[in-house]
C-alpha cells in the first residue's frame, strides 16, 4: 500500500469518525406530523374546547377615548391548555371583555417556530383572520373583531411546542 493511499485512508477513517461522534450528541428529529398542514382554525370542535380569559370590562378612561387597553402579560405556553390532533398541537383561548365594541390583541417576544399558524377569529369562528405566520420584530398586532368575545388559536407541530416564545401582551377593548 502506499503512502498516499494510507494517508487517504487515515483520513477518511478520522472525518467518518467525526460524523458520527457529532450525530451521536444530536437528539432524533421530531417525527412530522401526519397531515401536512393543521386541522381548521376556529371551527366548533375548537370553540368546545377553548380556555377563558376573562378580561376587565371595557369602560371609557375618558369621552375620547376610542379603546382602552386590557393589560394581561401572559406567556402563550402558560395561556391555557394545549391539546394534541395528528401530530399538531394546538392551544384556544377565548376572551370576553363586557361592554367592549371590538377586540384586537398584541403579541409581544414572539418566536414561531416552522409551520406554525396564529389566528384570530370572532367568538362564534365566523369571522377569521390569518394565518399569521411571521411576526416582525417579535410582535403581531391582530385587526378588530367587532364584539366583546374573540379567540385566539395557534397551531403548531406537537414536536415545537417547546420552541413557541411570546405573551399575550395586552388586548384593545375598543368603545366605539
Amino acid at each position: 500500500m502506499t503512502k498516499t493511499l494510507q494517508t487517504t485512508i487515515a483520513g477518511a477513517a478520522v472525518l467518518a469518525a467525526a460524523l458520527i461522534g457529532g450525530c451521536a450528541g444530536r437528539p432524533a428529529p421530531a417525527p412530522a406530523p401526519s397531515q401536512p398542514y393543521p386541522p381548521p382554525a376556529c371551527d366548533r370542535t375548537a370553540i368546545e374546547h377553548a380556555d377563558e380569559l376573562k378580561l376587565p370590562a371595557t369602560r371609557p378612561d375618558d369621552q375620547q377615548s376610542f379603546a382602552r387597553r386590557l393589560a394581561v402579560d401572559r406567556k402563550l405556553s402558560r395561556l391555557g391548555r394545549w391539546q394534541q390532533a395528528q401530530g399538531w398541537s394546538t392551544l384556544v383561548v377565548q376572551m370576553h371583555s363586557a361592554g367592549a365594541t371590538s377586540l384586537s390583541a398584541h403579541l409581544a417576544g414572539l418566536q414561531l417556530p416552522p409551520r406554525t399558524e396564529v389566528w384570530w377569529c370572532s367568538g362564534d369562528g365566523r369571522e377569521r383572520h390569518g394565518p399569521y405566520r411571521e411576526a416582525a420584530g417579535g410582535e403581531l398586532w391582530t385587526p378588530v373583531i367587532r364584539d366583546e368575545r374573540a379567540m385566539l388559536q395557534i397551531w403548531l407541530p406537537s414536536a415545537a411546542v417547546r420552541d413557541l416564545e411570546g405573551v399575550l401582551a395586552d388586548v384593545q377593548g375598543g368603545l366605539r
